[in-house]
């Protein structure tokens, strides 16, 4: 991603319902033609993903077909699906940032960006070795483009990533292209510890939602780490056998883990056994970038193939592909928040995606 990063928000439309005019106006206001461009467009986007709303129904019908009971609660989840299908149309910027604090600078790439567990502050990291930490609501309250952090902390090499605690709200861990994960305090920029047991460099760091003093980091090395916030050196360790692109907790149990690796698979573990995984899956052509939980069962994962892939923890195949956007080399970004999924492209441009249709982008 480059050094400028944009704060955004996708725009939801206006109700569905036709607005009923007695006589044709000669001269439409701005919001009927605005209103009648929305519903064209939403009419165009629903036509293109036809079958996948035909099947999205009557998989919702089928459902418990024998339960007599279930059948409005069904259609209630289909319309669910459609509004969530329906409801936004873009994106529309509230801030820009530079990373970069000079701006003839030509390495500002921004590789992470992460809000802490109440949403009050962001961090960004990239390679310029800076952390910048910010506060959100004045960020988009602010009424002119230049945007101070609130603390900065500077690391010996390229940050390749940031987790924030879901438990300690000043706790942030950052990985790096030497290999160290370090934690910091990111309101005071001290650091309380400091891992260097990675032998190559280390790409992803993730804290345990359900267990505040476990994180995990995974690394070229071909090794997922585990470590306690308590402890000076690792508690377990995972061989991988090919390089650890991303590694990502469950957010409902603490003893799950997901990572992503060059092997183009997504590996599901059990950390109270570690020496095999629960579940491999495969189907991605190259090496899985990023792998996220959308809920406690389900995992999307994105890979320099130009794909997202969505997996039940429970079930070997994919169970969705999500096509439309160009990414075939670079780790671009992948967020979701159990509805929707945003990545980028190597481009960088954003697109969002809804889960319960997956061949093209909406």
């Amino acid at each position: 991603m480059s050094g400028m990063y944009t704060v955004s928000e996708m725009d939801p439309n206006l109700d569905s319902t036709v607005p009923q005019f007695e006589a044709p106006s000669p001269a439409p206001s701005k919001r009927q033609t605005w209103y009648n461009s929305t519903l064209a467009s939403r009419r165009k986007r629903l036509t293109a993903h036809f079958e996948d709303l035909e099947q999205c129904y009557f998989s919702n019908r089928m459902s418990r077909i024998t339960d007599d009971s279930r059948t409005v609660n069904q259609l209630d989840d289909f319309m669910e699906c459609l509004s969530k299908f329906t409801r936004y149309n873009s994106v529309r910027p509230l801030a820009t940032l530079s990373y970069a604090s000079d701006l003839y600078n030509g390495s500002s790439i921004v590789s992470s960006i992460e809000f802490d567990r109440d949403c009050d502050y962001f961090a960004i990291a990239g390679v310029t070795k800076k952390i910048k930490v910010f506060e959100y609501g004045t960020v988009i309250q602010d009424a002119v483009d230049i945007h101070y952090p609130v603390n900065e902390m500077t690391c010996n090499s390229k940050i390749s990533c940031i987790s924030w605690s879901s438990y300690h709200k000043n706790l942030l861990a950052s990985s790096d292209y030497e290999g160290t994960v370090i934690l910091w305090d990111g309101f005071t920029g001290q650091r309380s510890k400091v891992y260097q047991e990675h032998e190559k460099r280390c790409w992803s760091v993730d804290f345990n939602l359900m267990d505040p003093k476990l994180l995990a980091s995974g690394s070229d090395d071909a090794k997922v780490k585990l470590w306690s916030t308590n402890l000076d050196n690792s508690v377990a360790s995972i061989e991988a056998k090919a390089n650890v692109c991303c590694v990502k907790f469950s957010p409902s149990s603490r003893y799950h883990l997901a990572f992503g690796c060059a092997d183009h698979c997504v590996h599901y573990y059990d950390l109270r056994n570690t020496k095999q995984p629960i579940m491999v899956f495969k189907g991605h052509r190259k090496a899985v970038s990023y792998a996220k939980f959308v809920n406690g069962e389900e995992i999307v994962s994105a890979s320099t193939d130009s794909q997202l892939k969505l997996w039940n923890v429970n079930k070997p195949h994919c169970l969705r592909s999500f096509k439309g956007h160009i990414n075939e080399k670079n780790f671009v970004g992948l967020a979701s928040n159990g509805d929707y999924v945003a990545c980028g492209e190597w481009h960088y441009t954003k697109l969002v995606k809804r889960f319960a249709f997956g061949t093209k982008s909406v």
